[in-house]
Formats: structure tokens, sequence, C-alpha cells
């Protein structure tokens, strides 16, 4: 468990990976593009435009907390999308961080040829993710990819070798 010096807490307190390292963008949750025009997003999540890009690191944005939590890609393990319940991403570098991102629409493409899950994060194009505000949801279209909410914590390998089941 996370013992206050852990990988979770130290990413809170910004000693480990604190920036998404693709553009300025990254920073804006309400961002469109970017100033050199290599990044895009939509109300949940932004993304690298190029479809050879990556990013170094993904973001999460979450209101309920008024946090943000910087996690390497090159920690990403396991991942699962379910629609029912959300989607699981397994980081594992000193600690195993379990981030589930829960809402709806989760599998819909929100620009032209990327949708969250498979080629945002799988192919690690997407920079950051954050929570929407409920207000701001219920002004959004039906059919709009919406997070409305990101859980980070730490888990024991056991819990870790569930996601994998």
């Amino acid at each position: 468990m996370d013992n206050g010096g852990g990988v979770l807490e130290q990413l809170r307190r910004g000693r480990v990976g604190t920036a998404s390292g693709a553009s300025s963008a990254a920073g804006d949750p309400n961002a469109r593009s970017s100033e050199e025009g290599d990044e895009s997003a939509g109300p949940s999540f932004g993304y690298l435009r190029g479809a050879r890009d990556r990013a170094l690191h993904v973001t999460f944005r979450r209101e309920r907390c008024g946090d943000a939590v910087a996690l390497p890609y090159s920690w990403l393990g396991p991942a699962r999308f379910h629609p029912s319940r959300g989607i699981e991403l397994l980081f594992v570098g000193g600690e195993y961080v379990l981030v589930t991102l829960r809402g709806r629409n989760l599998g819909t493409a929100a620009g032209v040829g990327i949708d969250l899950f498979e080629s945002g994060l799988l192919r690690h194009r997407v920079t950051w993710v954050r929570e929407v505000p409920a207000a701001e949801s219920r002004a959004l279209p039906e059919t709009a990819c919406v997070v409305d909410r990101i859980e980070v914590r730490v888990v024991t390998p056991e819990e870790a070798a569930e996601l994998v089941s």
C-alpha cells in the first residue's frame, strides 16, 4: 500500500513525471489545439493528431479531488475496456497504480479516427484525460465521449493480476 512515500504520493507532490511531454495544450483541458497545431481535444481528453506521434506521459485531471496525476506511458501495462465498467489501466513502476475511467461512450471516436481507448490510450496518443463536470456533461450531446470519474489507486500484485484474468 501507499505509505505516503510511494509512487502515487510522489506523483501528487510533483516529484515524479509531471508533464505530458507533448505540447503546451496538454496543460489546459479546455484547449482545442496547441500553437503548433499538433494536438486536438474533445471534452474529456486531448490527443496528438499525428498517427505516428506518441506522448511520454498521460495526465489524469480529477475535478472531484482537485488534483492531477501524470504517469509515464512507459509504465503502462495491461489495459481493459468494458462498456459497463469503464477503462482500467494498470501502470507498473515501483508500485502498481490502477487508473479507472468511468463515463459514457468511452469507445466513441472524439475526432477523425481516434477514440479514447484503442487509438488513443493504447497507442500513446492521449496527453490528458479529465473529469467533465456534471453541468458540462449534461450540455454535451448524448453521443459524446464523457469521462465522469477518474479513480487512481495503488493496488497489490494480487489485485493487479485480476485485471488480466
